[in-house]
Formats: structure tokens, C-alpha cells, sequence
């Protein structure tokens, strides 16, 4: 019989459940495996080879068939781990992660982090350092959120500006780390970028480079703004914007146009009443191009769902103000039940998936069913530890992780759940239906292994 190596099994089964081995290379480190199991050989070269390729840095791509790599998760046994999972009982992360990555071996994506996106785009920094003394309102050699949030709100701000206006508010954050400034982004930062890129984060380098792109075709298509009430306020044709409302317009989906329609009064003096269900008003002006690009939107350019991020940044401002002072920073992540509550005049809660069983998982959308919108679910938020750049909560899989979707329905017979993304696009990849609209459906099972919470009522 060969030795077995338990601790190196191990390692190499998380680092392929994790995504930091893809198909290829977990069939190259298992058969380093096999070959000293077999002649009980040192396991140093199998260590050795596990340790480069789970580099993120690392990506080996052999050609090897789908039978090779069954072959390699039949021998460390996860795919009898997989077959075990409870109905009855709570799946660890770990098992999550699993059954994430068998469900379809076939999907095997390069890493974000990966991705060869090294240096920033040197045309949205010559923009943002050309408007940097205009935007530096306080003159401190730092653009903060509120100084970025008064600069949308210019009416003049157009073309390459507003766009790289957008981006910068969006990524304030991210580029902040290119120097570790504290006060908001300084030049330096906008030079670091441009030269190496977001440190540590070729995800962020990749949306700022990509974002600007966009909004710079967006800014040079963008036609005049549409007679406010004339809109189409069908909830299920908005497309969420730079800012973070998915769990708001998530929320949103569970309105008629009739009563979204309703919330808004337009002003003799130009500005807008938004009324909320739970009877509070919050008075806001219209969108400037820039804000209308930051915000969601209906078709057409609509700015309704903008109007209404911008008023429920107000209402969240005005008792729970954000530290960097700025009220659209008040709208990004807010919670479900304040969402609720707004839109709706009702109270939910949010049932935690980790603390519950497949089977409970199944009842409770089962009754959910039978109760009043919004449905919400939250996706997985993808912690990272200290050593890794990875998380085995990385999702891989078209599910954005730490993402509010809306359920669009439940059919407990076929086990199967229909899910809607806020972006209009980003579906699970799995299953597409060849449209790429945001609207999407997945077993129980595999939602299972990738939400965190539902919402329920109270």
C-alpha cells in the first residue's frame, strides 16, 4: 500500500477549493502526490511544486481533459467528501467552497488577482491631475469624498472630467493605498497608479482603467435628461450605478412602477420631494451629468433611481452620519431593513444560511414564498486571511460576492430559485440562458453554497 501524506492531501485540496490551483496544475501537483505516495519517496518536491503554482502570480494552463482532473479529485477523495455533505446540517465554509468547485469542474476562470493588469491608465490621471486644483476645494493636496461629492454636483462638469469625477469617487478608497494617504487622493497617488498600478489589487487597477473607459463613452452618449414623471419606473429595467445600492434597488424590485411613481413630487423651484413609504421626505435637486452617470438609471437615462439613492443617502446621513462626512457614502451598504422600512413601510430581518441546514434553507423559502416583498438575498463576503491574497469564500462562479440579488421566485418542486442582479448583468455562470440580463435561476444546492443571508420578514 502507498504511505499517504494527510497534511499534504490537505493542503493541496484546500488550495484547489480556494481556486489558487486550477484544472491543470491540480492534476501536475497530484501526480507528484501519487508518485512519492507510491515509492514513499521524500514529499518535498510535491510540497515544492504545490507552493509555486499556488502562487496567484501562477497561472499554468497544460491542456488536460475533464477524466484527468476527475481523476485527480477521486484520489484526494473529495468528491466522496462532496457526496457526504448533510441535508440536515449547516455546511462549513469549507464545504461551501466544495461543492462550489465540483459542481462544475468545468468552470475554471483565471484569478482576478492574476490578471495582468500592472500599471494605471495614464489618460485618467493627466484628467483627474488637470482638474485637481478646481476639486481641491480646502487646498490640503488631498481630494476627499466630500470634495468628490461636491465636484458630481457641478452642473458644468461634462465629457472626461465628470467621468474620471465618477471613477475617482468610486475608487477613492483603492487609490488611497497606492501612498497610504489618509486625507483622500493625493497627486502621488495618481502617480503611483499610473506607474504600477493599485498595490496588491489588480482588480481595482482593472475596474479604475475600465471604469474610466466607460464612462467616457457614457458621458459622450448620454442624451438630455427625459421629463422626470414620464420615465419608465419599472423596477426590473434599472441599472445600478457606481454607487453601493445593490441591497436599495434589490429592495426596489419588490414595488409596482405605480408605487415607485408615487414617491416622487416635483417642485415649482426645480427640486424633487421623495416621499417614503414610512412617511419621511427628503427634498432633493436634480442630477447633474455627472451624478446621473455615478447613480442608477432607469432605460433612456432615467434619473428616478438616482434621485431616490441620493434621498436615501440623506435620510441615512441625517441620523447615522458616515465618518468622512459625505451623505452618498451614507446610501453605499445600507442595510435591508432600513431599505425596507423606506420603500416598503415594512420590517424584515435576515435569516443567516450559515447558521441553517440545506433543509431548513428549503422550508424557509418555501414559506417565504407566501409573504410580501422584497426578497433579498445576500452573496458571500470573501474575508481574506492574513497569509493569502485568496479566500476560500472567493465565489468563482458569476455570483459577486458580498452582492445583494432579489428573488424572483422559488419552486421547491424542481429545487430551483430565480434570482435577479441589481447590474442588469452577472449571472451565475452555469447555467446561462444566453441573454446576460442579471436575470438568472440555480439549484438550491449551489445557492446554498453561495449566499450568506435572506431576507424574512419580521
Amino acid at each position: 500500500m502507498p504511505a499517504v501524506n494527510p497534511v499534504l492531501r490537505q493542503q493541496i485540496s484546500q488550495a484547489f477549493v480556494s481556486h489558487r490551483l486550477n484544472n491543470s496544475e491540480l492534476v501536475s501537483v497530484t501526480r507528484r502526490l501519487q508518485e512519492c505516495e507510491a515509492d514513499q519517496s521524500s514529499p518535498q518536491p510535491t510540497a515544492d511544486l504545490l507552493k509555486k503554482f499556488s502562487q496567484v502570480e501562477v497561472d499554468q494552463r497544460d491542456p488536460v481533459t475533464m477524466d484527468e482532473v476527475q481523476q485527480a479529485v477521486a484520489y484526494l477523495r473529495l468528491d466522496s467528501y462532496a457526496q457526504r455533505l448533510s441535508q440536515d446540517k449547516a455546511w462549513t465554509p469549507y464545504e461551501r467552497a466544495l461543492y462550489r468547485r465540483l459542481s462544475c469542474l468545468e468552470n475554471d476562470p483565471v484569478p482576478t488577482a492574476a490578471r495582468p493588469e500592472s500599471q494605471g491608465n495614464p489618460a485618467f490621471a493627466r484628467t483627474v491631475q488637470q482638474n485637481f486644483q478646481q476639486w481641491d476645494l480646502d487646498g490640503d493636496g488631498a481630494l476627499s469624498n466630500v470634495e468628490l461629492d461636491k465636484a458630481l454636483a457641478h452642473p458644468e462638469l461634462a465629457g472626461e472630467a465628470a467621468a474620471a469625477a465618477v471613477v475617482l469617487r468610486r475608487q477613492s478608497t483603492a487609490l488611497q493605498t497606492c501612498t497610504n494617504s489618509k486625507a483622500g487622493v493625493t497627486r502621488a497617488d495618481l502617480e503611483y497608479f499610473t506607474a504600477h498600478g493599485v498595490p496588491d489589487n489588480a482588480a481595482a487597477t482593472f475596474k479604475i482603467n475600465m471604469g474610466y473607459q466607460a464612462n467616457c463613452k457614457a458621458a459622450t452618449n448620454l442624451g438630455p435628461a427625459p421629463e422626470l414623471m414620464s420615465e419608465n419606473f419599472d423596477p426590473n429595467l434599472v441599472e445600478q450605478g457606481r454607487a453601493g445600492s445593490c441591497v436599495l434597488l434589490s429592495t426596489q424590485a419588490g414595488a409596482t412602477p405605480e408605487q415607485l411613481k408615487s414617491m416622487l413630487k416635483p417642485l415649482p423651484n426645480g427640486t424633487i420631494n421623495v416621499n417614503f413609504a414610512d412617511g419621511h421626505t427628503e427634498n432633493v435637486r436634480d442630477l447633474t451629468l455627472a451624478e446621473r452617470l455615478y447613480h442608477a438609471k432607469s432605460p433612456n437615462g432615467g434619473r428616478w433611481p438616482g434621485l431616490v439613492e441620493v434621498a436615501i443617502g440623506q435620510r441615512i446621513f441625517g441620523h447615522s452620519p458616515k465618518e468622512d462626512g459625505s451623505f452618498r457614502s451614507a446610501a453605499n451598504g445600507i442595510n435591508p431593513e432600513e431599505a425596507s422600512r423606506a420603500l416598503h413601510g415594512r420590517s424584515i430581518a435576515r435569516a443567516n444560511l450559515d447558521e441553517m441546514s440545506l433543509q431548513e434553507t428549503r422550508q424557509m423559502l418555501i414559506s417565504l414564498m407566501d409573504c410580501p416583498q422584497p426578497w433579498l438575498a445576500g452573496s458571500r463576503k470573501n474575508v481574506k486571511g492574513q497569509d493569502s491574497v485568496v479566500s476560500i469564500e472567493d465565489l468563482h462562479n458569476g455570483i459577486h460576492n458580498n452582492h445583494a440579488y432579489s428573488i424572483q421566485g422559488f419552486e421547491a418542486e424542481s429545487d430551483t430559485i430565480w434570482l435577479r442582479n441589481p447590474w442588469r448583468h452577472g449571472e451565475w455562470v452555469v447555467r446561462p440562458d444566453g441573454r446576460d440580463d442579471g436575470i438568472f435561476s440555480m439549484p438550491l444546492r449551489d445557492f446554498y453554497a453561495s449566499y450568506l443571508w435572506v431576507s424574512v420578514p419580521n
